[in-house]
C-alpha cells in the first residue's frame, strides 16, 4: 500500500515529535530569551514572571501538542473571566501562553520548517489583515491613542490566530471530541462561576431590577453557541444515554445564557430553537419537546434555588427587556444606540481608508441622560471595524468570515459520517449567528466572541480534513 496511507493512531499522535530539530529548540529559546531579557531591560518586572511560567506549557505545543491544547482550552477559565479594567497576573500569564503559542509556532511552521500555514483564502485574508493592522499603530498614534493601549488591543484580537495551531492538531474525530468535552467542561465551570457571582449578588440588599441587570454581563456569545452547538449534537449521538447527557448539558448553558440578561441572544436562540424543530425527523420530535419541557424545568428550578426570595426582581428584570424589545424604535436602549451609530457613522466618513487606530475613544450626545458620554466601547461590530481600521481591512476582515461560512455550508452536503456532519451543521449555525451578534456590539472581537469564532474555524477545518481522509480511505479500500 502507498505510504500515502498509513494508518496514525491516536498514541501515535501523542508521542514527542522528534523531527524538531536541535536548531529549533535553540532558534526559539534564544527568541525568548531576548523577550524576557528586554522586558527586564525595561523594568517590566511584572511581565517577567508570568512569561516565565507561561514558557513551560508553550513548548507543550512542539513536544506534547494535545496536551498543549486542553492547557488552552483549560485556561479559558480565566480568560472568560478577566477584567478588561486593570491587568492581573493570571491575565499576564494566559496572554503570554495564547499570544507566545501563537508566535512561536508561527516561527517554527515559517521560519525553520519552511512549512506553509495559508491553505486557502479564508487564512491568506486574515493573516494579510493581521499584517497591514500593524500600520494601524501610525494612524492611533497621530489619534492621541495611548501605545500600550493600541498594542494591547491588538495582542488580545490576534488571539483569535490560535486557530491555525489547533487545527493542525485536531487529526481524527476522537481528537474533536476529546476537545469539544473538556471545552464544555471549562464552559460549565465559567457559567457555575458566574451563577456564583448573581447568587452573592443576591444575598446584598438588592432592590431595584436595574442593579442586577448592570451587574454582570459577560459571555453571552459563549452560552448561546454552546447551547446551539451542543442541542444539535444532542439529535446525533447513537445512544439515548448520550443524547440525554447533552440535552442536560444544554439546558446549563441556556441557564447560563439567561443569567446575562441579553434580550438579542436570547431571541436568537430561541430563533434556532424553533428551526431545529422544523429540520428534525417526525420520530425525532417527540423528543425535541420533551427536552424543552426539561430544560424549562431546569430553568424555573434554578431561578427558585438561587434566587428564592429575589426571583420577583430577576423575573422583572427579564419582562423588562422583552417589554423594551417589542416598544420598538421607542425604546430608550435603542435610541441610545442608534445615537451612537449616527455619531460613528460621522467619524467612519472622515477616515474611510485607514480608520482612526485600534484603541481609539470617541464621544456622543447619550439621550438617557442628555450628557455627552466619552467611551472606547461600540455597539456594533461593523461599525467598530470601519471606524477603528477603515473600510478596506473592515472588508478583508469581513471576508475571512464568509470564505468559512460558504466553506462550511458547502460541507453540509458532503459530509455523511453523522457526528461530523452534526458538528459542520453546528458551525455554519454559530457563524451565521455571528452574523447578528455582531450587531450588538463587536463580537468577533470580544474575549467569548474571539474565541468562538477561532476554535469554529478550527473545527470546519478539521472536519474538512477528516472527511476527505475517509473519502480517500473508502476510495482506496474500493479499488482493493
Amino acid at each position: 500500500m502507498d505510504k500515502s496511507f498509513k494508518i496514525i493512531t491516536y498514541k501515535s499522535l501523542n508521542e514527542v515529535n522528534n523531527s524538531l530539530h536541535i536548531l529549533s529548540y535553540l532558534s526559539i529559546l534564544i527568541f525568548v530569551v531576548t523577550l524576557i531579557g528586554f522586558a527586564l531591560y525595561i523594568e517590566l518586572y511584572e511581565y517577567v514572571l508570568p512569561a516565565i511560567i507561561a514558557l513551560p506549557f508553550i513548548f507543550l505545543l512542539f513536544i506534547r501538542p494535545k496536551i498543549w491544547l486542553y492547557t488552552v482550552v483549560l485556561a479559558l477559565g480565566v480568560f472568560f473571566h478577566a477584567s478588561d479594567e486593570g491587568v492581573s497576573f493570571l491575565d499576564v500569564a494566559v496572554g503570554f501562553l495564547y499570544i507566545g503559542s501563537i508566535s512561536l509556532w508561527m516561527v517554527k511552521k515559517v521560519l525553520i520548517n519552511r512549512e506553509k500555514i495559508i491553505y486557502n483564502w479564508g487564512d491568506w485574508a486574515i493573516i494579510t489583515f493581521f499584517g497591514l493592522l500593524l500600520f494601524n499603530f501610525v494612524i492611533a498614534v497621530f489619534n492621541d491613542v495611548q501605545p500600550d493601549m493600541w498594542a494591547r488591543e491588538y495582542l488580545l484580537i490576534s488571539i483569535m490566530l490560535i486557530y491555525f495551531p489547533i487545527r493542525d492538531i485536531l487529526k481524527t474525530e476522537r481528537d474533536i471530541k476529546y476537545f469539544l468535552i473538556v471545552l464544555g467542561f471549562v464552559i460549565v465551570l465559567a457559567g457555575f462561576f458566574q451563577l456564583y457571582q448573581y447568587y452573592t449578588k443576591m444575598q446584598t440588599d438588592l432592590v431595584y431590577a436595574y442593579e442586577l441587570k448592570s451587574s454582570i454581563t459577560i459571555n453571552q456569545t459563549l452560552y448561546t453557541i454552546a447551547s446551539i452547538f451542543a442541542f444539535i449534537l444532542a439529535f446525533s449521538q447513537k445512544t439515548k444515554f448520550k443524547e440525554i447527557l447533552i440535552v442536560i448539558l444544554t439546558s446549563l448553558y441556556v441557564v447560563f445564557l439567561i443569567s446575562t440578561f441579553s434580550r438579542t441572544f436570547w431571541l436568537m436562540l430561541g430563533a434556532s430553537i424553533i428551526l431545529m424543530f422544523f429540520f428534525l425527523p417526525t420520530r425525532k420530535k417527540i423528543s425535541f419537546l420533551t427536552y424543552i419541557a426539561f430544560m424549562s424545568f431546569v430553568l424555573f428550578f434554578a431561578a427558585f434555588l438561587f434566587m428564592r426570595e429575589q426571583a420577583d426582581v430577576a423575573l422583572k428584570v427579564a419582562f423588562s427587556r422583552f417589554e423594551s424589545t417589542s416598544a420598538g424604535k421607542k425604546d430608550p436602549s435603542l435610541i441610545a444606540r442608534f445615537k451612537e451609530w449616527e455619531r460613528l457613522e460621522y467619524l467612519i466618513k472622515l477616515n474611510p481608508l485607514g480608520g482612526n487606530g485600534l484603541a481609539k475613544s470617541f464621544t456622543f450626545h447619550f439621550p438617557l441622560n442628555t450628557r455627552a458620554r466619552h467611551t472606547t466601547t461600540i455597539h456594533n461590530g461593523y461599525l467598530w471595524l470601519a471606524y477603528r481600521t477603515g473600510i478596506p481591512l473592515s472588508l478583508l476582515f469581513l471576508f475571512f468570515v464568509t470564505f468559512y461560512t460558504i466553506r462550511s455550508a458547502k460541507n453540509i452536503t458532503l459530509i455523511k459520517n453523522q457526528i461530523l456532519r452534526a458538528i459542520i451543521i453546528a458551525c455554519f449555525s454559530t457563524l451565521l449567528s455571528m452574523y447578528v451578534f455582531n450587531f450588538t456590539s463587536a463580537q468577533y472581537f470580544t474575549r467569548d466572541g474571539m474565541i468562538v469564532l477561532s476554535f469554529t474555524i478550527a473545527l470546519i477545518e478539521a472536519v474538512n480534513r477528516i472527511n476527505k481522509q475517509e473519502i480517500m480511505n473508502s476510495e482506496v479500500y474500493i479499488g482493493l
